[in-house]
């Protein structure tokens, strides 16, 4: 079977994390290797000078887009994955967490120090990155782009095939047509030869 064209080798959510809009303090995060830094992050919402409470942001580079949103109580979630990976389920993704994080650490939220709440949380948030690593398992619409990208990817080479064969299937005719050309002209020889022998 073809591999996925959306999928990457390594995934595709690079990191995830929690921080406190008011100071920047980055209370929670995980990212799957030291490639992925809380920094640009940080950087990235603190130069939004506009922020919102309740309001969706995306920024989106070369290597890599970051989402984040900032809820009611000022608290910043924030996802980095590849350009690639579709903004609604960035969005889907973070909404869960979210709801999950809060849910298990939000009263901590506004107390921790920078890094306080990732042994609590490290099982949390690395499990939301593995498992969303591909969109197509966060989301049924993707899971079945990517299927009819592998059917679209399937018939392409299908076509090439039968272009292939096709050029192939001309060419056998085009030498019957000629052997049957020199079997005619062997005939008309050998009638003509025979009836000089005779």
């Amino acid at each position: 079977m073809p591999l996925n064209p959306l999928h990457k080798q390594g995934g595709r959510v690079y990191l995830l994390a929690v921080m406190r809009f008011s100071d920047k303090t980055v209370c929670a995060y995980y990212a799957i290797s030291n490639e992925y830094d809380k920094e640009g992050v940080r950087e990235l919402v603190a130069s939004n000078a506009s922020a919102k409470l309740g309001m969706r942001y995306s920024v989106t580079g070369p290597a890599q887009s970051v989402h984040y949103f900032l809820d009611p109580a000022g608290r910043v979630f924030a996802m980095v994955t590849d350009p690639k990976y579709p903004v609604r389920v960035a969005f889907g993704i973070l909404d869960e967490f979210h709801k999950s994080f809060t849910e298990e650490f939000g009263s901590k939220i506004a107390s921790a120090p920078e890094d306080g709440l990732n042994r609590s949380s490290r099982t949390m948030l690395q499990s939301f990155v593995e498992k969303y690593a591909d969109p197509a398992d966060a989301d049924a619409l993707v899971a079945v782009q990517s299927k009819i990208d592998i059917v679209k990817t399937e018939m392409q080479q299908n076509i090439q095939q039968l272009l292939i064969n096709t050029e192939q299937m001309k060419k056998i005719e085009e030498s019957a047509e000629e052997l049957h050309e020199s079997s005619k002209a062997f005939r008309a020889g050998t009638k003509e030869l025979r009836n000089k022998m005779w």
